[in-house]
C-alpha cells in the first residue's frame, strides 16, 4: 500500500502514483459549531476550498466522493436529541450534494439507512463504538461498502 499522506504534507499526484479517487468524510465536526453560528453555507464555502485544494494535489482527473454521514448509527443522543443530529447532519449533507451539482468530478452519496448497513454485516455486530458517535470496524465496514456501491 502506499504511505498516507497528513494534513499540511504537499505531495504531488505523481509521488503518489496518482490518485483516482478521495474520499471525504466531514461534516460532523462542523455541525457541532452550528450554535456558535457556524452555518450550512459556510460550510459549502469551505468545502469548496477543500475540494480545490485536493485538486491542487491529485490533479483534476481525480473524483472527490462526498459520503453522507450514517448519524442513524449514533447511540450518544438520545430522543429527541436524535431526530436533531439526524436533522443536522442531513442540512450539511444538503451541502455536498449542491456540491456535486456545481463541482466536476465531484460525487455526493447518500447516507446508508441502518437496514443497507444491517444488510452488509449481520444483526449481531454493532455499528457503533463505544463512544457512540463514531462507527465501529462493523460500521465502517458498511459504510465503506456503501460509499464503494455509491
Amino acid at each position: 500500500g502506499r504511505e498516507g499522506v497528513h494534513y499540511g504534507q504537499t505531495v504531488s499526484s505523481e509521488g503518489l502514483g496518482g490518485v483516482d479517487a478521495v474520499v471525504l468524510m466531514c461534516g460532523v465536526n462542523d455541525l457541532k459549531h452550528a450554535l456558535t453560528g457556524r452555518t450550512a453555507a459556510a460550510f459549502h464555502r469551505e468545502l469548496r476550498v477543500v475540494v480545490d485544494e485536493i485538486r491542487a494535489v491529485t490533479g483534476d482527473k481525480c473524483w472527490v466522493i462526498l459520503p453522507g454521514l450514517p448519524m442513524d448509527c449514533a447511540t450518544i443522543f438520545p430522543p429527541p436529541l436524535s431526530y436533531l443530529a439526524v436533522y443536522g447532519s442531513d442540512l450539511w449533507d444538503q451541502q455536498k450534494e449542491k456540491m456535486s451539482d456545481v463541482a466536476r468530478r465531484v460525487v455526493f452519496v447518500s447516507r446508508p439507512t441502518l437496514e443497507v448497513m444491517r444488510a452488509t454485516v449481520g444483526d449481531d455486530k454493532p455499528l457503533t463504538s463505544s463512544d457512540g458517535i463514531h462507527p465501529s470496524e462493523w460500521g465502517y465496514a458498511a459504510w465503506g461498502d456503501h460509499i464503494a456501491v455509491g
